[in-house]
């Protein structure tokens, strides 16, 4: 070319045709080819695939196989490559990303073209295709080899580093009250989007259930909370209408519309002709179907719009156009959701694996894709067969005559859905710029600047939620959730529970900043609110926070909540915590020891000037009817929320099985959107960790993280051991962190072996309970009482029936009589005791629980120090009591991986299982799992003690006591404190 070259154009200037040397051989066969085009010769030999492609294909090999050693822009093909670096407008280089695209596609059509040519010589008799490509793959796509080929490889991987530094220069502006987004020539106002979605959710709906359905009534509108989907059946051609759950749902589906034009006269007379016989019985007018697959058309480019602006950010067109309706499917319902998964395969080259592209549709848009699926494509299918008896339609969901859409249909559907609703000009190119300003500005204007890591090129986005958006976008995210088990079939690939979970939220918080729910339900029944005050303040992005509280106006409001002018604070850390909750911040967890004033952090806030709605988590029936005497007895205004309930109050109660529903989700955005949300709290929060193996309830509690608020999370039994886990399963990042210490000093800690002769275990501890009860003095007969736990609810019935008492187990009947067990034993003062197992563990804060007694070893550590804590909460001295046994022993270092009771071994409890991990580091690891407060040696001594699965080690707690004859009751053994109070020696074992 006579207009690229690399320097200023003068008489030494050096352009690539005077570097470039052709081979002789090069030469001549471009000749051949030249010759053969001017010619015109058809080339009809198919045996040789026609002489003039195969002179073509022995030139572009020739091409590759060129060896340029030093004198590499001799070389036909690289000094092309140094044409394009060139920008021929402005003769300047060319950006390294966009330079390195053009390599890229170089790369491509070589490997196409070797694969090619090893076919034809298999097809030719001369060698196996698998053998000739790796041949050639050895000799000219290395980057050791000295071809073109070697030095483009090594060339794009140069680039590849440079371009992760450099600044690109697309530049996108926004106006003071960042309301207009200007990129280019284009001037982007925020609520113009909404009108956006709003026009095609309308026309799509129209063309849908008019046109293309016919007005029909008959047929239930699918609904993707209402049915069922196996993600991970790979069977081809299966989809959630082939799940046997659903056929109450889709029994005739596919014949509806059929049956619908046959009982209509002018159906009949439109759509059906006298004059071709078909299959069916039915001959089918060519032109009508001509015009139904037009509308078709029609209706799928307004539905692609749709999908590719609300779902999320935009994925490029190539994988848009990718999306299944069978085979390796791309629709699924997933989380009551319809779920769009692709492949993303620009860089596979490079990191050796694709990107998963995961995308939730907005309900509204979901419906009438699945509307589409289950009663229009029957239907196209079955006029499909009037042309072709044999035909199947394309399982490509774009396309047109069986053919994917082509490149660029896309955006000229975009383009003219904004020429509809007459708002600014939108394609893909710049759209997808836009969107990476708007998740930058709106989502993320409060992240940290600093410089990215090495392995992270996107660690300046701090945000969980900006992280999800981020790998949507197809850029390297690290920090992103994989700990998650995978439950994905072949159907999926590389997709793990973690990545479907975090799109999810990332789906829902596009959603919401739109506000697509509120424009598209609005639009659905014919009542769309033209630019309604909610639709702006969502589609702007208003997450304003409120002025933070000081310390000592929050001290004021204490004293005003409890009418005491001289109350204080029961901790540093418990002041610390509200100041911490009332700045904003957006995760706080508080770590405080039971009775330490954890409910005040929720409580407070309700009560505060101008405080708006906090949502309480409250995970276990047991929390409830105390947690409602406490606010009833702050007088703070609240409710319980009950599926279908739009009411609100300053304190929301719900439980664990209900926050993650779909109802609770929409009632939750909807206080959100309208900025009445303050903050969820979540009590009892290392149920997440302890709780999920079990609990599938506790597992979806996370769920709400998709929610943009202020997160509160609550415990009194969180170990530094735990806490990497607890932020995974949480989606925390660098959470701020309050802990007090653990240590309870008024509990006094006993561990007593039983003999076998004086009765099982239950039956001692029954008598051990009524002896201190009893004979002990130590109780306040008008108000104390007494927890028996036991490790299962077989023994918790038992051993209720043998003191005359109730049990409490997750086995006790519905919420609420279980809320009324505990509120019935309270009120019962002749009538001390309670047997339970952990369901009754945590949460439960009667003050005057004055013996925690435990039939048989603790499960785990957390477990016991949760059981434990439910003893003495009104500081006065309270006891804990272990009864082991006679056969017990402590676990030692053979036994390291098997329980001698047939149990789950300690790798089972997440509390304790790193620590076995780390066996470097046993002294620290065992102090931080059980909080504070004691003192800690080494010891290989087989002592009496709690066995709680770890390595082995030995603990020392202040205020406890350690006997070991079975014949020693509880009141005679309190009955010589002091005396026999000491450091108690707590064997763990290994």
């Amino acid at each position: 070319s006579q207009e690229c070259f690399f320097s200023a154009e003068n008489e030494e200037s050096i352009k690539p045709e005077d570097s470039m040397q052709p081979t002789q051989k090069q030469l001549e066969t471009w000749s051949d080819v030249h010759m053969l085009a001017r010619l015109d010769v058809p080339g009809e030999d198919e045996a040789n695939g026609g002489l003039l492609k195969n002179r073509l294909l022995d030139f572009w090999m020739l091409l590759v196989a060129h060896q340029t050693g030093s004198r590499r822009y001799q070389s036909p093909l690289l000094s092309f490559c140094a044409m394009l670096s060139i920008k021929p407008s402005t003769k300047s280089w060319l950006e390294p990303g966009k330079f390195n695209s053009n390599l890229s596609a170089i790369i491509w059509v070589v490997q196409l073209l070797l694969f090619y040519d090893s076919a034809r010589k298999e097809k030719l008799g001369e060698g196996e295709t698998l053998a000739h490509v790796k041949r050639y793959c050895e000799r000219f796509l290395q980057q050791t080899v000295e071809t073109p080929m070697g030095e483009i490889l090594r060339w794009r991987l140069l680039l590849f580093r440079i371009s992760k530094d450099s600044v690109g220069d697309h530049e996108a502006f926004w106006d003071e009250t960042e309301q207009v987004l200007t990129y280019e020539d284009v001037e982007l106002h925020m609520d113009q989007i909404p009108t956006l979605l709003e026009s095609e959710y309308r026309d799509c709906r129209r063309l849908l259930y008019n046109d293309l359905m016919f007005g029909v009534t008959d047929g239930h509108r699918m609904r993707a909370w209402a049915s069922k989907d196996s993600a991970n059946v790979d069977t081809v051609g299966w989809n959630f209408i082939q799940h046997r759950d659903n056929g109450h749902l889709l029994e005739s589906a596919d014949r509806v519309l059929l049956s619908t034009i046959e009982r209509s006269d002018l159906l009949c007379r439109l759509y059906l002709t006298d004059h071709r016989p078909s299959s069916s019985g039915l001959a089918w007018r060519d032109s009508a179907l001509a015009a139904y697959e037009v509308t078709v058309q029609e209706f799928l480019k307004r539905l692609s719009v749709l999908v590719h602006i609300s779902g999320d950010q935009p994925v490029r067109e190539s994988e848009f156009s990718s999306m299944t309706t069978q085979r390796r499917r791309s629709i699924t319902l997933c989380h009551g959701r319809v779920m769009i998964h692709v492949k993303n395969h620009k860089g596979q080259q490079q990191t050796g694996r694709h990107k998963e592209n995961i995308r939730f549709l907005p309900d509204p848009v979901g419906e009438l894709l699945l509307d589409y699926l289950v009663y229009v494509m029957p239907l196209r299918q079955l006029f499909l067969r009037q042309q072709s008896p044999k035909a199947l339609l394309s399982a490509v969901l774009w396309e047109k005559d069986g053919k994917v859409w082509t490149d660029g249909q896309l955006s000229r559907c975009l383009e003219g859905s904004c020429i509809r609703a007459g708002v600014p000009r939108l394609h893909i190119a710049n759209w997808r710029q836009m969107t990476v300003a708007i998740v930058k500005t709106k989502f993320a204007s409060q992240i940290g600047l600093f410089e990215a890591d090495d392995d992270d090129e996107d660690a300046e986005e701090l945000e969980d939620d900006v992280r999800a958006m981020t790998r949507q976008r197809n850029h390297k995210t690290q920090t992103v959730n994989r700990a998650y088990a995978n439950q994905t079939g072949a159907a999926f690939g590389n997709v793990w529970d973690g990545l479907i979970r975090m799109a999810l939220r990332a789906s829902t918080l596009w959603q919401d900043f739109w506000g697509v729910e509120t424009v598209l339900k609005g639009t659905k029944h014919g009542r769309a609110e033209q630019e309604s005050r909610l639709t702006k303040r969502v589609a702007l992005g208003v997450y304003q926070p409120q002025k933070p509280w000081s310390s000592e106006a929050l001290l004021g409001g204490l004293q005003k909540l409890y009418g005491d002018a001289n109350i204080a604070w029961r901790s540093d850390e418990q002041r610390e915590a509200l100041v911490r909750i009332m700045s904003w911040t957006e995760q706080v967890v508080a770590v405080l020891p039971t009775g330490a004033g954890k409910s005040l952090l929720f409580m407070l806030p309700c009560t505060l000037p101008d405080a708006r709605i906090t949502v309480l988590v409250v995970p276990l029936v047991a929390l409830y009817g105390d947690m409602l005497r406490r606010i009833r007895e702050m007088r703070i205004e609240h409710l319980e929320w009950q599926p279908g309930e739009n009411r609100e109050a300053a304190l929301v109660l719900v439980s664990a099985e209900a926050v993650s529903t779909k109802d609770f989700m929409k009632y939750a955005r909807r206080l959100i959107v309208q900025q009445k949300l303050d903050r969820i709290v979540v009590d009892e929060c290392h149920l997440t960790v302890i709780a999920a193996e079990y609990r599938p309830s506790i597992v979806d509690l996370t769920l709400i993280r998709s929610l943009r608020t202020q997160f509160v999370y609550l415990t009194a039994t969180l170990p530094p051991s735990m806490r990497a886990e607890f932020e995974e399963r949480n989606y925390l990042f660098h959470p701020t962190v309050i802990r007090a210490s653990s240590n309870r000093p008024n509990i006094f800690y006993m561990v007593r072996k039983v003999h076998a002769r004086n009765g099982n275990l239950l039956e001692q501890g029954a008598v051990e309970a009524q002896d201190a009860w009893r004979e002990s003095g130590l109780f306040d007969h008008g108000r104390d009482e007494i927890i028996l736990y036991v490790r299962t609810c077989n023994d918790a019935e038992s051993l209720a029936e043998m003191l005359g008492c109730d049990s409490y187990t997750a086995e006790s009947g519905t919420p609420a009589t279980k809320k009324a067990i505990p509120d019935r034993w309270v009120q019962t003062p002749d009538v001390p005791y309670i047997v339970a197992t952990t369901a009754l563990a945590e949460g439960f804060d009667y003050p005057y629980v004055r013996l925690v007694l435990n039939i048989d070893e603790p499960e785990s550590l957390v477990i016991f120090a949760q059981e434990s804590g439910r003893a003495g909460l009104d500081g006065q001295l309270a006891y804990s009591m272990v009864l082991l046994p006679a056969t017990w022993k402590p676990q030692i270092a053979s036994d390291a991986a098997t329980d001698v009771h047939g149990e789950k071994c300690y790798k089972d409890d997440p509390s304790l299982r790193k620590g076995h991990e780390k066996r470097a580091v046993h002294r620290t690891w065992i102090l931080l799992s059980i909080g504070d407060g004691v003192s800690l040696r080494m010891c290989h001594a087989t002592s009496v003690g709690l066995r709680t699965k770890i390595p082995s080690a030995q603990l020392t707690l202040s205020n406890t006591a350690l006997y070991t004859q079975g014949s020693t009751s509880f009141s005679r053994s309190v009955s010589g404190l002091p005396l026999n109070w000491g450091n108690t020696v707590l064997t763990w074992p290994v």
